[in-house]
């Protein structure tokens, strides 16, 4: 897959990741209860029949191969998914408002409202991330018509308050809502919001999120789509408790948008930086996904 890529991309350039982990201990942990998700509704076939609802849309706990098919980065070594592994740092030689705009275009975010397209270009260049990064997520996160009340700050209860990457929306199958009051709570007061205090850290973050341009821009993320969905960087917080999405396909359909964005403004030639993990005692087998 390399090779192919080196051929028809000449200027890209790819940097392994060495994560000194073994991928079997690795999958072991991702295949664990709500870790890693999918929707029972468009692909029931890749969810455990006897696993809870763990979130609103009907989402379940992933099967066994699908995690393992979505973990192993062989499988992504392709001219679209590579994007799974883009740097996501801020180049402001790659990326545009127009681009922005043209991620956005038809979703909730094309509006005459709020100028979406320069808050979230404006987002990445401060917090030095790829706006197209931002744009995805967001449409992942919200849905492309923004189905979540967490984007217009409009859930009962937690009126004006925003979180458009679902940062601590945590599943709580016991209550309606459950992640989206979670997600809610977090806006308001950060990690601990039963003691209601934002920390210097958190407040940097420009916490508490009571607009769209202080939630969109404080909580950007950095990385790789990739080390987005899976923790296996082991740094002061651990493994795989950091991972922003649930979705066990989120850096799948999100690099695949970066690609189809970039090849909308003739951009896919540009020198991108990948970044691929390496783990040790890697399958003979790539695995394979279970019909949807």
């Amino acid at each position: 897959g390399l090779w192919l890529l080196h051929c028809l991309h000449p200027g890209y350039i790819f940097k392994p990741y060495d994560t000194g982990l073994d991928y079997y201990t690795v999958l072991d942990n991702e295949d664990n209860k709500d870790r890693n998700l999918a929707s029972c509704y468009s692909h029931p076939g890749w969810t455990v029949e006897s696993s809870p609802v763990y979130d609103g849309g009907g989402w379940k706990q992933a099967k066994y191969d699908v995690v393992n098919y979505f973990l192993d980065p062989r499988n992504f070594l392709n001219p679209r998914n590579i994007f799974s592994f883009e740097m996501l740092s801020f180049d402001s030689t790659a990326q545009t408002v127009e681009g922005v705009k043209s991620m956005i275009a038809g979703s909730f975010m094309d509006t005459d409202e709020l100028d979406y397209a320069q808050i979230i270009y404006d987002a990445g260049k401060t917090a030095n991330v790829s706006p197209y990064f931002l744009a995805s997520r967001i449409l992942q996160e919200m849905g492309y018509q923004g189905q979540s009340l967490l984007c217009h700050g409009t859930l009962p209860g937690y009126e004006g308050y925003y979180n458009f990457y679902n940062i601590g929306s945590t599943p709580d199958p016991s209550i309606e809502n459950g992640a989206l009051i979670n997600g809610a709570k977090y806006a308001m007061w950060g990690k601990d919001p039963a003691g209601e205090e934002i920390t210097d850290e958190e407040a940097a973050l420009m916490l508490p999120w009571d607009s769209p341009d202080r939630a969109i821009t404080g909580a950007a993320g950095q990385d790789t789509l990739y080390f987005q969905k899976f923790d296996v960087i082991d740094n002061d917080d651990g493994l795989y408790q950091h991972q922003y999405a649930q979705n066990i396909s989120m850096a799948y359909s999100e690099g695949a948008r970066y690609f189809n964005s970039y090849a909308a403004i003739g951009m896919v030639d540009q020198p991108f930086v990948f970044v691929i993990p390496v783990y040790e005692n890697m399958p003979s087998s790539y695995g394979y996904l279970p019909d949807p």
